[in-house]
């Protein structure tokens, strides 16, 4: 996992992109890289104007898709069971941290465990 952040409240997902974003390329900065792609689902449509470094793929947009953004694209399903497994292997399912800091890192140490294991 690149990184894992908790946001407070039920933010709308296309809110958050930009974020997240901000927060691998943090990072990954030691790596000397940073994504040119990024694959969501389509709760993420309308944002690639606040997010024009990068580019955004999901199913909406199926049909203009080359054939090898259409193989990341199906990737992405194979992504859906490690977050999954987060819930009942890591105890991502229930945080006994208290306050908006206990989830921030609640959501870092159980993305750690999974990484270490």
């Amino acid at each position: 996992m690149a990184g894992a952040k908790t946001f407070p409240g039920n933010p709308y997902d296309g809110h958050i992109l930009h974020k997240q974003l901000t927060q691998t390329q943090t990072l990954l900065e030691n790596a000397g890289s940073t994504p040119k792609q990024v694959i969501v689902d389509l709760g993420f449509r309308g944002v690639d104007a606040d997010n024009s470094d990068v580019n955004i793929i999901h199913r909406g947009k199926y049909k203009s898709l080359t054939m090898p953004q259409r193989c990341w694209l199906k990737c992405r399903q194979a992504v859906e069971p490690a977050i999954g497994h987060l819930k009942p292997n890591h105890r991502m399912d229930r945080c006994w941290l208290q306050g908006k800091l206990g989830n921030a890192l609640h959501a870092v140490l159980c993305a750690a465990g999974y990484s270490l294991r």
